[in-house]
């Protein structure tokens, strides 16, 4: 692709690729994920992502998914039940309104921008702020941020006794601890919110995908 940029169309090269400890490093494209500090998804230093990633990975085993699965469950179900209301309402319609949610806009905006951004050299990137359509997507950043920004001070609440609890990714994050006791500082947390956010929005859509695709197919 460029003297210091190569493209890998292999599939069996992407384990490879990003596999831990192949003495690969992360590039410059990742400083344009950076919206709030550095988390384990856009981290350069090698040091700090073994720490956070040792974290992470604590809130996803098996004990913690059990604990917060009920609640899934109930949102899944609400999601479900909104989802059949807005069926119901086109059908009652010849032709129903198309468009994306508001989230959906910022969500699909932040990423857009992001990956647009890290593809530009770092000198060209304050420049291409001053771009409307840059413009419009790093104002979807900050919203985003801003999401990520309340579900830490709820979690806040939480834990003042403010307002009722409950089990969930961010708080099992919040109560990690690595080997020295040390536990993420409140900007850490938000960062990592907001790679929950990115993430859990792109793996829900795809499977909200595959559940109408076969209910599709089984019709």
């Amino acid at each position: 692709m460029a003297p210091n940029h190569i493209s890998l169309a292999d599939p069996t090269a992407i384990s490879i690729n990003y596999a831990h400890g192949n003495g690969a490093f992360k590039f410059n494209f990742y400083d344009a994920f950076v919206p709030i500090c550095r988390g384990v998804f856009n981290t350069c230093d090698l040091a700090e992502h073994v720490w956070k990633r040792k974290i992470v990975n604590h809130i996803f085993s098996q004990k913690s998914v059990v604990e917060f699965e009920s609640h899934i469950r109930l949102y899944v179900k609400s999601f479900i039940g909104q989802w059949d209301k807005l069926r119901g309402e086109a059908e009652k319609r010849s032709k129903g309104a198309e468009g994306e949610s508001p989230v959906v806009q910022i969500l699909n905006g932040r990423g857009e921008y992001s990956m647009a951004l890290g593809v530009l050299p770092p000198w060209w990137r304050p420049l291409a702020r001053l771009i409307p359509w840059y413009r419009r997507g790093a104002a979807d950043v900050k919203s985003l941020a801003g999401i990520a920004i309340i579900a830490v001070k709820r979690l806040e609440a939480e834990e003042r006794g403010d307002i009722g609890g409950r089990v969930d990714l961010l708080g099992k994050m919040r109560s990690s601890r690595d080997a020295e006791g040390r536990e993420m500082a409140r900007e850490e947390l938000t960062a990592e919110a907001l790679t929950l956010l990115i993430a859990g929005s792109d793996t829900t859509s795809k499977h909200a995908s595959f559940v109408v695709l076969t209910e599709d197919d089984a019709a």
